[in-house]
């Protein structure tokens, strides 16, 4: 009888010890449990007025992004004075998200054309799909205005996005502005979305705030209008973000919702 018992619990045992082999198989270990969390990788820091900013990568459970911004303090926007400036946000090391190649914020605290809509002191934050160096070959005069002015093919820009005179500009390209936007229709100019492009083909993305609006501390998202084309494949934004986080007292502009797209043939 003894022995019997003995070799009951010794096999109740072994299929105790294999059921939690079994668990833990089905849930991963602690650490697998802690490679899928979402998990926020960050670049450089760069000085930006009196305060900082950088630009950072979201990764949800499965790590593929979701998210990548600019995240930068509310003393950022003091001490920027009075002229226009480029502030450039590297990607996060071994973080990279397709298409995007690095990040410029904008000071502009005289606006740009078309200043009768645009004239409000304001950050562009350019998410670009081009490298510093041929941006910097962009000078938008001479022979390389036509290029620069080059519309993309059918169907790379949204429905209802179109240029304005005065939208191509040095070191960026040429600007493309959505007519439904509520700053084309007696509203005063807050945040929007543009696209940009250069020599035909679609090099950047960019979201806009004006400084007031920043200075709100504000938590909107509003969706990205979609094209039918996209220029090369990776993560295109379905929303975008302007928001100010109280918790940790950061200001995030952000590309939100990136699904992958495969470049149009």
């Amino acid at each position: 009888m003894a022995r019997l018992w003995r070799a009951t619990i010794l096999i109740g045992a072994v299929a105790l010890i294999a059921g939690l082999v079994g668990s833990v198989a089905r849930r991963g270990t602690p650490a697998a449990e802690a490679a899928r969390a979402p998990a926020v990788t960050y670049g450089r820091s760069v000085a930006l007025g009196q305060g900082t900013a950088r630009s950072y990568v979201l990764r949800d459970s499965r790590q593929r992004p979701a998210q990548i911004g600019v995240e930068f303090t509310p003393a950022a926007l003091t001490g920027l004075g009075e002229r226009d400036r480029e502030f450039v946000l590297p990607m996060p090391a071994g973080a990279s998200v397709a298409p995007y190649h690095h990040i410029v914020v904008n000071w502009n605290p005289h606006g740009h054309a078309p200043v009768q809509v645009y004239g409000a002191p304001h950050f562009d934050f350019h998410f670009y799909m081009i490298t510093p160096a041929q941006r910097a070959r962009i000078t938008a005069t001479g022979a390389d205005l036509a290029r620069t002015v080059k519309a993309p093919p059918a169907g790379y820009l949204p429905k209802g996005y179109v240029t304005a005179p005065g939208a191509a500009e040095p070191r960026m390209g040429n600007h493309w502005v959505s007519q439904a936007s509520p700053e084309f229709h007696g509203k005063p100019f807050t945040y929007t979305f543009i696209y940009g492009s250069y020599n035909g083909h679609v090099t950047f993305l960019e979201p806009m705030a004006t400084m007031a609006f920043l200075q709100t501390k504000p938590e909107i998202t509003a969706p990205v209008s979609q094209p039918q084309k996209y220029p090369k494949a990776g993560y295109f934004p379905m929303q975008y973000g302007v928001r100010y986080l109280p918790g940790s007292d950061v200001n995030h502009v952000s590309l939100d919702k990136l699904t992958y797209r495969k470049a149009a043939r």
